[in-house]
């Protein structure tokens, strides 16, 4: 425990004690109640201080957030202006005990021109397939978690929508965030089509 924490919690612990010595005496401090509501008062005070160092107090440990891409895959949509991208990566927390990762996000430059895919917190809708194997295989698409503690490296997908066509889309640079109260972790992907759905005949798929 911090000492800014442990000390109050000690003197408060320290001034109960006195106060309720003081209550049970029945010498020294008879005829004087107001040191014992003092001693209590004083106590829950420090209590009270203490509890608020813990919840305000406690700044975020600076932490290195290791990204690692894995593969990246894209899929059609219905819908003309849509494509969808599906990312699977690794993520590693360095420095700090634990955090949360508060979004991830994603930016496409292509000659200087930056856009923004929209985020989907929909990975469960979707499964894996391969149409070459039988029978034809449904595996889930694990999303990419949120949690993060240190030692325990992590690994999952992400899904995102943007309105570029394949082609643009194949010829732009992919960069990941992952932003956290601790810091953002970063990797990107370089353009190119030989890094757009790498495992042959490998399908990501809405599930019906």
């Amino acid at each position: 425990m911090k000492p800014e924490i442990a000390i109050p919690l000690g003197v408060a612990g320290i001034l109960a004690a006195i106060g309720t010595a003081i209550a049970n005496a029945n010498g020294w401090f008879v005829g004087h109640p107001h040191l014992v509501y003092l001693c209590w008062g004083g106590s829950g005070a420090l209590i009270v201080a203490a509890i608020a160092i813990a919840i305000f107090g406690t700044k975020p440990v600076p932490a290195t957030i290791k990204v690692s891409p894995c593969e990246l895959h894209s899929t059609a949509s219905l819908r003309r202006e849509e494509h969808h991208i599906f990312l699977r990566a690794k993520i590693e927390l360095i420095g700090a005990r634990r955090t949360v990762v508060r979004r991830y996000r994603m930016e496409l430059s292509r000659a200087g021109v930056l856009s923004s895919p929209t985020f989907r917190d929909d990975v469960g809708k979707w499964e894996i397939t391969d149409w070459s194997q039988w029978p034809i295989p449904h595996d889930d698409v694990r999303p990419l978690p949120t949690k993060l503690t240190a030692g325990n490296l992590v690994e999952g997908w992400v899904h995102f929508v943007t309105n570029l066509p394949p082609r643009e889309l194949q010829s732009s640079l992919v960069r990941f965030f992952a932003d956290t109260s601790c810091g953002t972790g970063t990797a990107d992907i370089p353009a190119g089509r030989e890094y757009w759905n790498a495992v042959p005949n490998r399908m990501i798929l809405e599930r019906n």
